[in-house]
């Protein structure tokens, strides 16, 4: 029976062949028979809709799904984009914010590692609406299904017309550069030089760099704009560039006197951006045009109250940027804009350009070089995020695991994670591109986390990568100096810890001379 309900489900599938679209299904009875229907889903009509009714009356730490089996592996490489109509009443807000109402193509490696593409942030109260996402096939993808329900959260939910399409890339991210046959990267000695360091703390504090400059960093990224959220300042550019002026002030008066004399570089990050974020997270800078132009205008002015500062290593242009949707203003070509306007003032400062998703590794597998030179590329490695989050509000999840040792039925080594980087590497071969890790960590209080930050750490120097660690001083939950043995359950150390150690061994490797 379940080979007659494949090859079913199969023929819906047909039409990549001849179009875009790889399923529709509008939930007739006759396409009832590719999903699995749990009780608390049924099936019903209103008018010519056919529809699932989804119901819930006490929330579930697990999902709770219909499900029908999906043949990604026929997609290795390219971009989907899921639409699915939606209705929802009195759906509760869930602790975790990608949990709620799931709309979500689950995944497997050849590893048997899961892998998850879903709308995020859908709870409350609606009438029907259309929500999509759009995610990139892994090349080690294996297999998958479509998962549809809900998760921490109770209620009733209405699901219809799903459809899965083909999006060539150039339609998601379209290309911001045409590039020469055989590119390859092109650096100065600035650029070349290593650097290993920390993140900075959340705000200047005399005799904080002193201490990680005593460990044997060269190097800290240097986080502006900290306190944006008072006066919801992403939004009103005229708060915006009053508290950019306040954070260059303390910058240019502290921080850069401090890194002079310790002989410290900086990677500025400017962390919180012009206009925030969307519920998805998405920038709100890819869609409104005064911001994208806020944002340019705003590495203009930072470049040139910044020009000739012997400090300054790099200027990381985007913290961690978010695209799930097509936008006017993609997140590689804000990029590549604020870059052209940085070089029309210093045409000598290393860039630091952030790959998508949060510059996860992944989306290396994507990511187009910029024809500038001295451009520097960055990830922020956290993977597996039930290892390095374990324990965290907010965050998901309530495993307690070990490193190395089996997270959520997968083993985790350092080959692991080394294979977990490998978009990167490729990236890196293939154009002769300079690799910066902006930001790697786990929580103080993870079973293993010294090895795991070793096994990175380890890696970064096999392949020749920069790295910062997050955070020095800036989070209790992250700060190598504290031990305790859950997230309210910290003390100071009276010794260095071992994870302290770890960086401090790896700091050695910097040059005596910074």
């Amino acid at each position: 029976m379940k080979q007659i309900l494949f090859s079913l489900l199969l023929l819906c599938f047909s039409g990549v062949l001849y179009g875009r679209e790889v399923m529709y299904s509008n939930f007739t009875p006759a396409e009832l028979k590719q999903w699995e229907l749990p009780p608390q889903a049924v099936p019903m009509r209103e008018g010519n809709r056919h529809f699932i009714r989804f119901s819930l009356q006490e929330k579930r730490n697990t999902g709770t799904y219909l499900t029908a089996p999906f043949p990604i592996e026929r997609f290795k490489g390219q971009f989907l984009r899921v639409i699915c109509r939606v209705r929802a009443f009195d759906v509760t807000k869930p602790f975790s914010n990608w949990n709620g109402i799931k709309i979500m193509v689950h995944t497997k490696d050849e590893n048997d590692r899961p892998g998850w593409n879903q709308a995020t942030r859908l709870w409350g109260n609606f009438d029907w609406k259309s929500v999509d996402f759009i995610f990139y096939v892994k090349d080690s993808v294996s297999k998958g299904e479509i998962q549809l329900g809900l998760q921490e959260s109770s209620g009733t939910v209405d699901f219809a017309d799903l459809h899965i399409s083909v999006v060539p890339t150039k339609e998601v991210y379209p290309p911001v550069a045409e590039l020469p046959e055989g590119f390859q990267a092109k650096y100065t000695p600035r650029a070349l030089s290593r650097r290993r360091g920390a993140m900075s703390p959340a705000v200047y504090r005399k005799g904080d760099l002193d201490v990680l400059a005593s460990w044997g960093a060269n190097l800290v990224r240097w986080q502006l704009m900290t306190e944006h959220w008072r006066e919801q300042a992403d939004r009103d550019l005229a708060i915006f560039d009053r508290h950019l002026e306040k954070e260059l002030d303390v910058f240019i008066n502290q921080v850069l006197p401090d890194c002079e004399r310790l002989g410290l570089k900086i990677a500025l990050d400017l962390h919180y951006l012009p206009g925030g974020r969307k519920s998805d997270h998405d920038l709100v800078m890819q869609y409104e045009q005064k911001y994208a132009q806020a944002f340019i205008d705003t590495w203009r002015k930072i470049a040139t109250r910044l020009k000739g500062e012997h400090a300054i290593w790099a200027y990381d242009l985007v913290n961690e940027p978010n695209q799930v949707n097509m936008a006017p203003y993609n997140y590689l070509k804000l990029q590549y804009d604020a870059a052209r306007a940085i070089r029309e003032v210093d045409p000598d400062v290393p860039i630091i350009v952030a790959a998508n998703m949060g510059s996860a590794p992944d989306s290396f597998s994507y990511l187009s070089p910029l024809p500038l030179e001295n451009i520097i590329y960055t990830t922020h490695m956290y993977l597996p995020g039930p290892y390095t989050h374990q324990g965290i509000p907010g965050s998901g999840g309530n495993g307690i695991f070990n490193y190395p040792g089996e997270i959520n039925g997968i083993y985790y080594d350092r080959e692991v994670l080394r294979s977990l980087l490998k978009p990167v590497r490729e990236f890196q071969k293939r154009y002769g591109a300079r690799i910066y890790v902006g930001e790697f960590s786990v929580v103080r209080w993870a079973e293993g986390g010294d090895r795991y930050l070793a096994d990175l750490i380890s890696i970064f120097e096999e392949y020749g990568w920069d790295w910062s660690y997050h955070a020095f001083r800036e989070s209790k939950t992250w700060d190598v100096e504290y031990e305790g043995g859950s997230y309210k359950d910290y003390v100071k150390a009276a010794v260095p810890t071992k994870r302290q150690q770890v960086l401090q061994e790896g700091f050695k490797r910097n040059e005596v001379k910074r």
